[in-house]
């Protein structure tokens, strides 16, 4: 029997198994402590403001996550038992012509949108009630970033990362990369894992729920049309709300954004209308999509064949699986230091300078 065989010895599957999650966490593991090096560099080389974000998310997108895709795949040799493949061969695989024509992809464009919409809102009043039940304040570092340009360049670019690179990047990482090393042990495993540590990875709690969901989403997109362009164009899609409401925040007078949420609201948009105005044009067709994009998700549930996926792994339950993904050394530390991070960038956790 092949050692990578997986149909007929169960305890070497979990094995594999968990080997393969080791591999994968490492590599997530890797990518947190290089972001954090060069973060630390930047800081310490006291370029001014504009160009130390320019550089940080340039180096984030353009370089530490695509060299962490191929070095990834180099290893897949391990992972599969095949005989070593061009890595750039295999990379730009995952970029191939989708299986599912144009209306499936939109369809379900629009069912993330609607998805990420009801999950952001269950969020919001989760920490909404922990934070009035615990009298602490919780900071939100991806409300930080995109409100928080001051400078045109700063908007330019933050809106080209949030908008553009980040789907590019994050999918090819995400569903790309460590969902394909996942797969021969279940669809399904895949996409629930690669979903967890793609909103457990953006280390910020008001992201954990609506990036999962969007992971899951995504995953079975991905496994569906098999190809991560339809993916992209969904994360995309869903980005691109949220960074022309940055544009727009980003504008606003000191004071005007904090007390828009407040009970001086209506006072505000009475006396300075236009400076609102787009966001709330911007926020009218997000709900008026997301609303579709559910309508279009209650039709589709029913239809259960819809969501069968391949499991060439069935002699292990779905149990099994996942406790042995979840339980593997690297794996747990992963988790842990992720969940450290998200309470450290909530405020939580205070480092002392």
């Amino acid at each position: 029997m092949n050692a990578y065989d997986i149909t007929q010895n169960p305890e070497g599957t979990k094995k594999e198994l968990r080997r393969i999650s080791n591999r994968n966490s490492l590599m997530l593991i890797g990518i947190i402590a290089v972001l954090n090096v060069l973060g630390a560099v930047l800081l310490s080389l006291k370029f001014n403001e504009d160009i130390t974000m320019m550089l940080s998310l340039g180096l984030q997108f353009l370089v530490v996550f695509p060299i962490a895709a191929i070095l990834r795949n180099l290893d897949s040799r391990t992972d599969t038992g095949d005989k070593p493949r061009n890595v750039f061969v295999t990379l730009t695989s995952y970029f191939r012509k989708p299986e599912q024509p144009l209306p499936y992809i939109l369809k379900w464009t629009v069912i993330c949108m609607g998805l990420c919409y009801l999950a952001n809102i269950i969020s919001m009043l989760f920490f909404l009630l922990l934070e009035s039940l615990t009298g602490r304040h919780l900071s939100d570092t991806l409300q930080s970033v995109l409100a928080g340009s001051d400078s045109t360049a700063q908007r330019v670019f933050v809106f080209i990362s949030v908008a553009v690179l980040a789907p590019v990047f994050e999918e090819l990482l995400f569903r790309g990369v460590l969902l394909n090393r996942t797969l021969k042990y279940g669809g399904w495993l895949a996409v629930f894992m690669s979903g967890l540590m793609f909103a457990m990875f953006h280390m910020n709690y008001s992201q954990l729920l609506y990036a999962f969901v969007l992971g899951v989403v995504f995953g079975y997109i991905a496994l569906k049309t098999k190809s991560i362009l339809p993916v992209i164009f969904a994360h995309f899609f869903v980005n691109l709300f949220g960074a022309l409401q940055s544009v727009f925040m980003s504008q606003l007078p000191p004071g005007q954004l904090e007390a828009a949420f407040s009970n001086e609201t209506a006072a505000m948009l009475e006396s300075n209308p236009s400076a609102f105005m787009p966001m709330l044009i911007i926020g009218s067709i997000q709900l008026a999509v997301s609303v579709g994009g559910l309508f279009l998700f209650i039709f589709e549930v029913p239809i259960k064949k819809n969501f069968r996926i391949d499991n060439p792994c069935p002699q292990i339950s779905s149990g099994k699986k996942v406790l042995t993904y979840l339980t593997a050394p690297a794996t747990v530390v992963a988790i842990v230091l992720l969940v450290v991070m998200t309470l450290i960038n909530a405020g939580v956790f205070v480092i002392a300078n």
